[in-house]
C-alpha cells in the first residue's frame, strides 16, 4: 500500500467536519479506512490537521492497537520459546519474514511449534497452516 498524500488526508478530514482534537480517534479510523494503513506520512498529516504533536497521535495509535490493525495484514505471531525453537519455529519465522512477529512462550509446548494467526492458536504449525 502506498501513502495517501497529505492533501488528500486534509480534504478527507475537512469533508467530515473534523475541526478539533475531540475527533482524533474517528479521524484516524477514517484515514485508515480510506487508505488501508496508518503510516508515518498519514500520522504526520493527521497531527498537522489537528495541530497536535505527532507523538500524541502516535501514542493514541499505540494505545489502540486493535482499532488500527491493518485489515489487509493478518496478525501472525510465532512462538520462540525453547521447546518451539527446538521444533523449528525459527525456520517458520524466517520464512514468514516481515509478515510475522516473534512471541515469548505461548504455553502450548506439547504441540510445538505453535503460532497465533489472528488470535487463534495453531498447534504443530507448518508453513501451509500459516499461509506461507
Amino acid at each position: 500500500m502506498t501513502s495517501i498524500p497529505a492533501q488528500e488526508i486534509r480534504e478527507l478530514l475537512e469533508s467530515k467536519g473534523y475541526s478539533s482534537a475531540a475527533y482524533l480517534l474517528a479521524a484516524l479510523e477514517d484515514v485508515q479506512a480510506y487508505g488501508g494503513v496508518l503510516d508515518d506520512e498519514a500520522l504526520a498529516a493527521v497531527a498537522a490537521h489537528f495541530r497536535l504533536p505527532e507523538a500524541k497521535v502516535r501514542a493514541l495509535v499505540a494505545d489502540c492497537t486493535e482499532a488500527f490493525r491493518s485489515a489487509s495484514a493478518p496478525e501472525l505471531r510465532i512462538c520462540l520459546g525453547p521447546v518451539c525453537r527446538n521444533a523449528g519455529s525459527e525456520a517458520l519465522l524466517e520464512k514468514a519474514g516481515n509478515a510475522a512477529a516473534s512471541s515469548h512462550c505461548m504455553g502450548a509446548c506439547d504441540h510445538a511449534p505453535v503460532a497465533k494467526l489472528n488470535g487463534k492458536l495453531i498447534a504443530e504449525a507448518t508453513p501451509e497452516d500459516l499461509g506461507l
